[in-house]
């Protein structure tokens, strides 16, 4: 690195400031690109998740209004099934963090970090919801949102493919 400044100090003053010129344009124009890019993605993301935990508490009000014994357990069934896939998640960022903690320890620590992102998802995948409210207009809300999000996730989609 050393070798590389020595040999630009080296260049004529006026071919350092136009190659820093290009630099610092580079960087104006592609710096907004980038910071646009990233937002999309995780706006298109935190949407994803919104529908998702959306989904979930509409299953958990929809076992309030149930009386129907099979299909509370086929309710249940699901919670558990989606907290189980969390939880497999988890154990697999947790080993694999494990792994490869001794060739590099920040591995092991971005693996004890995603574990912990996967087992808390899946305490929330089976955690209560607010009793106190009433059951079926929670889920009118829940379905007017999760249209919401299905027609801006559409207008994304729909927005990509042109």
């Amino acid at each position: 690195m050393d070798q590389i400044v020595v040999i630009l100090k080296d260049w004529p003053v006026l071919l350092q400031g136009a190659i820093g010129s290009g630099i610092f344009w580079l960087v104006l124009y592609l710096g907004p690109k980038i910071v646009e890019y990233f937002s999309l993605k995780i706006s298109e993301r935190s949407l994803k998740s919104r529908q998702q935990k959306l989904k979930y508490e509409n299953i958990k009000y929809s076992m309030m209004i149930e009386e129907d014994i099979p299909t509370m357990g086929a309710y249940v069934g699901t919670l558990s099934h989606i907290a189980i896939r969390y939880i497999v998640k988890g154990l697999i960022c947790l080993s694999l963090g494990l792994v490869t903690m001794s060739v590099i320890k920040v591995f092991g620590v971005v693996g004890f970090l995603g574990a912990l992102y996967y087992f808390f998802k899946a305490a929330d995948a089976v955690s209560p919801v607010d009793k106190s409210l009433d059951a079926e207009e929670r889920q009118e809300e829940i379905t007017s949102e999760l249209s919401y999000i299905e027609q801006k996730l559409n207008k994304k989609i729909n927005s990509d493919h042109k």
